[in-house]
């Protein structure tokens, strides 16, 4: 294992539980929320935060995925 590979314990108010995937945008984590509520997390890239181009189309694909039916 390689600090790669080391999951935080937590990011704001999610319990982070397992790295999921990874792309060229970020990285998805499987979370938990203070709820007991098991999300799926996209912490994005400082590249891709700090560029407003790519921070659009992750929220433009986030907004798609939201209104997806197969999405509770």
């Amino acid at each position: 294992m390689n600090d790669h590979d080391v999951v935080p314990d937590r990011l704001g108010a999610y319990r982070l539980l397992d790295r999921i995937g990874e792309g060229g945008m970020g990285v998805v984590y499987l979370a938990r929320d203070l709820g007991h509520r098991t999300v799926a997390l996209k912490v994005l890239r400082s590249s891709v935060a700090g560029d407003p181009t790519a921070r659009r189309r992750s929220e433009e694909h986030t907004s798609e995925l939201q209104s997806h039916p197969d999405l509770v």
